[in-house]
This record gives structure tokens, sequence and C-alpha cells, in this order.
């Protein structure tokens, strides 16, 4: 369906930071990443959704913060300030993000990123922006449900319970 080869999901944590749940090919990884309100997510999550079809060139008109993971343990959190970093042997070269928002608060970014320049259009954008009202739809109803969960030791969750006759 996508062009795409990396799929990120990344969701702000109670402590503002960042999960990411990055999955490349048949590999996933986790990651906790600090906010910042320069980076690329974080742009996103104030502005809406963006597509960047060529990642360099979206870099040197509007810098901003990206972080790449380097290894399962290692995320290099500013690229640009890493200059004698070898580049990557696939690297992200266009990627498509829109928010997730969950009862109207911003609680994570969907992204798609490519190894190829202009790997996406407009289509490909409205269509991850449809699929990621369903996600952030399923994570408010998780939400919910752990919200609503019994408590091992607490009280019984009314609303669990069947009403009485």
């Amino acid at each position: 369906m996508f062009p795409a080869q990396i799929t990120l999901l990344a969701l702000r944590e109670p402590d503002g930071h960042w999960r990411w749940e990055l999955y490349e090919e048949d590999r996933r990884h986790t990651q906790f990443l600090p906010f910042y309100p320069d980076g690329i997510l974080e742009t996103v999550l104030s502005r809406g959704p963006c597509s960047i079809p060529d990642i360099d060139a979206y870099l040197d008109a509007q810098p901003q913060r990206v972080r790449r993971l380097v290894s399962e343990t290692e995320v290099v959190l500013d690229v640009r300030a890493q200059e004698a970093l070898p580049p990557p042997p696939n690297p992200v070269l266009s990627m498509l993000l829109v928010p997730l928002k969950v009862q109207g608060e911003a609680a994570g970014v969907l992204s798609l990123q490519s190894h190829q320049t202009h790997a996406f259009d407009a289509t490909d954008l409205e269509f991850l922006e449809l699929l990621g009202q369903h996600v952030a739809i399923a994570l408010e109803n998780a939400a919910l449900r752990e919200a609503h969960a019994p408590q091992p030791d607490g009280p019984p969750d009314r609303a669990a319970q069947p009403p009485r006759l």
C-alpha cells in the first residue's frame, strides 16, 4: 500500500517525553526519548500533518531537531550536532507524519518513512491521516478500558458489573 520501509508510532508518556515504537522490516525497537520543542515530531503535534518528500531539503529550509536510531540501544538525539556521525546504510529520505489526538489532547505522532525521496503523494498523506484517526480511537479505547479495569485490591468497578434488578 505505502512505499514505506519504516513505521514509527511515537506516543507521549505521562512525564511528557516520548515512547517510540519503531518498526523496520522485521525488527521492532522501543525507545524512550526526551521531548524537544524544536523537533520534527513536536512540530507535527502543534502544526498538524506533514509531508516531507526530501528530508535533506526540508532540514536546509527548516532546521529542526532530527533523532536517529543508530542501534537497538543507541539513539542520536540531534543528527545536525553529530558532524562525525557516519551516514546510515539506508537513510530515511522522505516521510509522512500525522498527529494523534486523544480526547482533544496531543497524544503522539504516526509516521511512515522511506529510503527513497518523493516516495509519498498527497493521497498517501490523506490515507495516513484517516489511519491516524483510527489509531487515536484505539488508543482512547485502551485508555478507557484501563481506567475502568477492576483494581486488584480496590473496590470493584461498578460500571463493569451488571445492573441490579
